[in-house]
């Protein structure tokens, strides 16, 4: 493993690798940019959110398989064209400008950046399997890492990271960056390392790092927000809180996102049942092998309503009010001398309708 970071405590140069590395890729990758914008891939599906003004249809790639932003700069983008050839792109932001007496700074992250792009082109070249083992990740004030098969770089990490990366007997497989100097290590022997320093407090709160039978296998931390982060698990769960100021984006995210754990639900037997948080709303998810391809609007419905329940905005009150407009409904349906599915069915549609009208009413 090699270093360009500026501190005396120099990183192990070639750590290779382990014949049982225990690390999970994860089809999952997702990157966080300045001003909301996103790119997330899961599975084959793949979404990337800059601007309008964005000089994506120019790149000509086809096929992207990770991103990293870097800083109102530009992006660092990696994939292939519709012939397949491998493409290594390095943006830059023209319209960028720069304080006076952020020069010097400025100028070094931009030369890391273009020997990061180096790096990743030397051991890429054109094979499309090196291109896709590629992990990457831009941080804060110009920190990065880069892994490739067994050699990585770095540039201006966290002074605790540097310590716990040289100190280890594992290598990083993919690192997380963050706001404040935070970061997470996802450790080929299959462990993890982090400290959040208090800027992710969702994140910290739920447990996903800690749990040892569903072990994280990606994660991504947003430089730009506190709270804004993306991880998932071994068996596909995807967990996230985003505040996109675009719904349409925020949508589309989690179609993407809900899409694929109904894939691995299905190709896998797991079951998914954990909330994120969007844009400030909080989803409950509850998916299971048996779950619909893609989500139904019943089943949005009903997220929302199981998410708002978890939080205590419904009183138990509340929920036995909907229990017993629907029960009366259906005793009512019955007694009317409907048929039983029938009667099941106008209680359920009640129920569900009363339930909406305190949603609505709680907002």
């Amino acid at each position: 493993m090699s270093s360009d970071d500026e501190s005396s405590a120099k990183i192990p140069e070639d750590n290779v690798l382990s014949s049982n590395c225990k690390h999970v890729k994860s089809d999952v990758n997702v990157a966080f940019g300045p001003q909301n914008w996103y790119w997330a891939r899961c599975g084959t599906r793949w979404r990337f959110v800059r601007s309008q003004l964005s000089d994506w249809a120019d790149l000509g790639i086809h096929d992207a398989h990770w991103v990293a932003f870097k800083h109102d700069t530009g992006f660092l983008i990696g994939g292939e064209d519709e012939d397949g050839e491998v493409k290594v792109v390095h943006t830059w932001n023209n319209d960028f400008m720069v304080r006076a007496e952020h020069v010097d700074s400025f100028i070094e992250s931009r030369d890391a950046y273009i020997k990061l792009h180096g790096w990743i082109w030397d051991r890429v070249k054109s094979d499309p399997e090196k291109l896709r083992d590629i992990a990457v990740s831009i941080g804060p004030k110009g920190s990065y890492f880069a892994r490739s098969g067994s050699s990585s770089v770095t540039h201006a990490l966290p002074k605790d990271l540097q310590t716990a990366i040289k100190e280890s007997d594992s290598s990083p497989m993919t690192i997380a960056l963050g706001i404040k100097g935070s970061w997470i290590v996802l450790w080929a022997d299959g462990t993890r390392s982090w400290n959040l320093r208090f800027a992710y407090p969702s994140l910290a709160s739920a447990g996903h790092l800690e749990n040892s039978s569903n072990r994280t296998v990606f994660a991504a931390l947003n430089p730009y927000m506190e709270d804004s982060y993306f991880v998932v698990a071994e068996d596909g769960a995807c967990s996230y809180s985003t505040s996109l100021t675009d719904n349409v984006e925020g949508k589309q995210l989690h179609e993407i996102t809900d899409t694929y754990m109904r894939m691995r639900a299905k190709r896998d037997g797991s079951s998914f049942n954990h909330s994120m948080r969007l844009n400030g709303v909080l989803k409950q998810v509850s998916i299971t092998p048996k779950s619909s391809p893609q989500e139904t609007r019943s089943e949005a419905l009903m997220s929302m309503w199981r998410a708002r329940a978890r939080q205590d905005f419904v009183k138990q009150k509340d929920v036995a009010f909907v229990c017993s407009i629907a029960g009366g409904t259906g005793v009512l349906a019955k007694v009317a001398g409907m048929s039983t599915m029938r009667a099941v069915g106008l209680a359920t549609s009640t129920g569900i309708g009363a339930a909406l009208s305190m949603w609505f009413r709680g907002n």
